[in-house]
């Protein structure tokens, strides 16, 4: 009897959590370029890898690795921006937020759309 319930009690448990699986896409290539761009076109050593959105809880959330290539430090601002499923940009975008990215180090940042009508995003990004 006991086993009848744990089973029972394991595939509900089962279920639910495949109910809650949130979907990751990775970004490749022309989409990282696409989506991603640097203030005065100018990276000075930061490269973007890892771009990812993945939909949770109905809120499209971003993140990407940002690594230093030089080995000198580099101050980074980074900011978001939000589109709907049109194109249209949602809101005037996240503030810019600051790192500090030593020589040859890699961060990622992330961020939650503000809204549950964002259907994607860019990166923008300024290298001092």
């Amino acid at each position: 009897m006991n086993n009848r319930l744990f089973t029972r009690i394991l595939a509900v448990l089962a279920f639910s959590l495949a109910a809650l699986t949130i979907q990751a896409q990775t970004t490749a290539g022309n989409d990282t370029a696409s989506r991603v761009s640097f203030q005065n076109n100018n990276s000075n050593g930061v490269t973007v890898s890892g771009l990812q959105s993945v939909s949770a809880n109905n809120r499209l959330n971003a993140q990407a690795q940002l690594s230093n290539t030089t080995g000198n430090h580099r101050h980074v601002y980074y900011r978001f921006r939000w589109l709907d499923s049109q194109g249209a940009q949602l809101g005037g975008g996240s503030s810019w937020k600051p790192i500090l990215l030593t020589g040859n180090q890699s961060q990622t940042v992330r961020e939650a759309a503000p809204s549950a009508n964002a259907a994607d995003f860019r990166l923008e990004i300024n290298v001092e």
